[in-house]
């Protein structure tokens, strides 16, 4: 994993989460995550067509983008793998206070309070393996074009 994947992964909350509906098309959402564990973790309630698409096919595309954030809005990484559902309770514990950090990060009694109220039954966790990951970084070619 390079540098500009792990910046974006430990810098950066969302994602474009993409999968494969059951005729085939593709779908995606922007949703929140945290990295850990060399994996995204991300959360959907049970009855999402998200996560029946992901029960039936696990096969997923993340997309990280750099906008709006330290890492620059022309750099972004793809990661292609595979989405899996957990749903035992040392996936969820560790999940969802981290989750609530991320998204939360000026809050502490704030996330605390997101990480209890999410852990409930009917939302889930989605682990995303990524197995080939392919950055995009234009930052250079952009700050030459802008000093035009």
């Amino acid at each position: 994993m390079n540098e500009l994947t792990r910046r974006l992964l430990h810098e950066q909350n969302e994602c474009t989460l993409c999968w494969v509906m059951q005729d085939g098309a593709p779908a995606a959402t922007t949703v929140s995550f945290v990295a850990m564990d060399e994996k995204v973790y991300l959360t959907a309630l049970d009855v999402s067509a998200r996560v029946r698409a992901l029960a039936r096919d696990p096969r997923a595309v993340l997309v990280i983008s750099g906008k709006g954030g330290p890492v620059g809005h022309s750099r972004c990484v793809s990661m292609q793998g595979t989405c899996d559902i957990a749903d035992d309770e040392q996936t969820r514990d560790k999940f969802f206070p981290a989750f609530a950090r991320v998204v939360l990060p000026d809050s502490e009694k704030g996330a605390q309070f997101m990480a209890q109220s999410m852990n409930i039954p009917e939302n889930l966790v989605l682990c995303f393996t990524p197995a080939k990951i392919l950055p995009y970084d234009a930052q250079a070619m952009m700050d030459q074009a802008n000093a035009l």
